[in-house]
């Protein structure tokens, strides 16, 4: 496999892009509205609007939300756990449902011979671990790897003999 383009389909629009070192090295030419790319440096997540990079995982951030389904006002974020909307006098507490990690791997030869990596932390649901393999498919769990503790491993599984030292992946997980 190799680094460029994956589009994620129809549920995940976006396209990942390889990544790079830093937040001032993101591209500011050749890109796609909705493509992707993590950020080594800090791990996080950039989506091209056709104009910027916007930050589309990680706490709070500025700017932003001004509207909501016809509400108006301030928007808040508490801890990273609550989001506030308020308009007019009425108030309303979205609880935020997409705290995701998204670590990233350039794969060593050691990484391809032990057949794993391992997450900075363990998931806190092990099956709900997406992992993406720069320039190939999304990959399914309990087919493709599986997680234990805090060790994505695809020995015994179908990317066995699949991925090659210099792969990349994006691991998503809570």
């Amino acid at each position: 496999m190799s680094s460029g383009y994956i589009n994620l389909g129809p549920m995940y629009p976006q396209s990942w892009r390889a990544p790079v070192a830093t937040f001032s090295a993101l591209p500011s030419v050749g890109n796609s509205i909705g493509d992707v790319i993590v950020t080594q440096d800090s791990g996080n997540l950039y989506e091209w609007n056709g104009t910027t990079w916007n930050l589309v995982t990680g706490g709070g951030g500025g700017g932003g939300v001004t509207t909501l389904n016809g509400f108006t006002g301030g928007v808040t974020i508490d801890a990273g756990t609550n989001i506030t909307v308020t308009s007019t006098g009425n108030t309303i507490t979205i609880a935020a449902t997409s705290d995701y990690k998204v670590a990233e791997y350039t794969l060593s030869p050691t990484d391809i011979a032990n057949g794993y990596v391992t997450l900075p932390s363990t998931p806190a649901i092990l099956a709900d671990t997406i992992l993406t393999v720069i320039g190939g498919p999304m990959q399914e769990y309990g087919v493709d790897f599986i997680v234990s503790g805090s060790q994505l491993t695809w020995a015994s599984y179908t990317l066995q003999g699949i991925l090659v030292s210099g792969d990349v992946l994006i691991v998503q997980y809570t």
